[in-house]
């Protein structure tokens, strides 16, 4: 069996009406309302997607050849190693900036400026500036991502109790 690498991309549109002088007084308009967060596109506002296989084959595979490698090699440190503060900080910054990623990607999570939501975009683009502002500092990272939790009405134990019930439920199921 062959391993093909497939992208997916999903296209957001929202038409906006907007006084102007000109066109290009309207566009810029439009375009500074949209990165101050004034205009927000979500799920609601999806037209459409592409599927297709990526046209350098030989790169992916490269990459993922890579990667298998690298994992193959590493070497694993002892449970009991002691480990830096400097690495303890950096751990907890970027457990807390992939899982937030996560949330914005994958579970609708958004930050919020002004009073409304971020788009998925500008959420991202706010992570990015949070990790920038706590790059010393990793462990500030925690404390945005329990705002990020917050403002988002995430119940953690109720996800927890959905992910133990599904594992159940397959378990049974294999039965």
């Amino acid at each position: 069996m062959k391993r093909y690498y497939v992208s997916v991309t999903e296209t957001l549109n929202k038409v906006v009406s907007v006084d102007a002088e000109s066109e290009a007084e309207a566009v810029s308009a439009v375009n500074d309302a949209y990165h101050n967060c004034e205009i927000v596109l979500d799920s609601d506002d999806f037209i459409g997607e592409q599927v297709q296989v990526e046209s350098d084959q030989q790169f992916y595979a490269e990459v993922y050849d890579a990667v298998h490698e690298f994992n193959k090699k590493r070497k694993h440190l002892a449970w009991e190693t002691k480990q830096s503060d400097a690495f303890i900080n950096a751990y907890k910054g970027s457990g807390s900036y992939y899982t937030m990623r996560n949330l914005i990607m994958f579970h609708g999570a958004r930050f919020w400026k002004n009073g409304r939501k971020m788009s998925e975009a500008n959420s991202l683009k706010e992570l990015e500036s949070k990790a920038k502002l706590y790059d010393e500092q990793g462990w500030r990272m925690l404390g945005v991502l329990k705002q990020l939790i917050i403002e988002n009405d995430i119940d953690i134990q109720g996800k927890i109790n959905e992910w133990h019930k599904d594992k159940v439920e397959k378990v049974i199921a294999s039965k």
